[in-house]
């Protein structure tokens, strides 16, 4: 999960920089993002759809060539993040573009259901990671970025010190990682007993939620996916209300939706 908040991340960085007229900065997020995606290839077989959780663990154990490649990135990944950084972060036309532009208050955050980065970025320090923990979260030691501003600017930045949060989660899970099987022994078949549950983890955007009602057999009788950016892309009208045309790409990416998302 934190590689692939580290992959979204980057990614949200080089086309939010191309939505405001910067092209180097995407070319550096893909180096990055296709690195991060080729090393979970090596793990599951897959760039994007992996199939490697298991209702009670994973599909397999991590392989040498995934460590071998994990080592390798973790041994440069800050100095290049830092570096992918200065790029933007030192760019006064981006900083002039997107700092006061599309605010949104923590109230009208928490009311609209925003989740996530975008919601830390008005101030509100909520984080499943850590509020609701879930796995080995609650053994780790780990920051939650927040901003005040609720601004675009800030909902950028967030997102960039959530990447470095990432990177030292992973240290700690490499060094602290036991050994022993990774898929507990379950039945073949699942009948959970008839009942309704939900389930979120934090994702790279906000809160994804898994919500399942069982009817005693081996199939869910219903079962719906709650992903943030449908919430979050509400949002634009709002935030580009009274501003300029060039403005709603500014404000858009840095809410940070992605349309796969929209339609669940």
């Amino acid at each position: 999960m934190e590689l692939n908040r580290i992959a979204s991340h980057t990614l949200f960085q080089g086309w939010m920089a191309l939505d405001l007229g910067g092209i180097t900065p995407i070319l550096w997020a893909f180096i990055e993002r296709d690195e991060i995606v080729d090393m979970l290839a090596a793990l599951t077989g897959q760039k994007l759809l992996y199939n490697y959780y298991r209702i009670g663990g994973v599909n397999g154990d991590l392989n040498h060539e995934f460590m071998s490649r994990l080592g390798t990135w973790m041994s440069r990944a800050a100095a290049q993040i830092d570096s992918n950084l200065a790029l933007i972060n030192e760019n006064e036309i981006f900083v002039r573009r997107t700092r006061g532009l599309g605010v949104l208050d923590a109230k009208t955050a928490l009311k609209m259901g925003v989740t996530g980065p975008n919601l830390r970025a008005s101030g509100v320090p909520y984080d499943l990671r850590r509020d609701r923990p879930y796995l080995v979260y609650p053994e780790l030691e780990f920051d939650v970025p927040t901003r005040d501003e609720g601004d675009s600017l800030a909902r950028y930045l967030v997102r960039m010190d959530e990447i470095k949060q990432s990177i030292r989660i992973i240290d700690q899970v490499l060094h602290e990682m036991p050994d022993g099987p990774v898929m507990a022994k379950l039945p073949r078949l699942l009948r959970p007993r008839p009942g309704r549950a939900f389930g979120a983890v934090e994702g790279p955007r906000g809160v994804y939620g898994t919500y399942a009602i069982s009817d005693g057999t081996d199939q869910p009788f219903r079962m719906r996916i709650h992903d943030p950016s449908f919430v979050h892309l509400q949002l634009v009208g709002p935030l580009t209300k009274g501003n300029l045309i060039a403005d709603t790409m500014a404000v858009m990416a840095s809410l940070d939706p992605v349309m796969g998302g929209v339609d669940k």
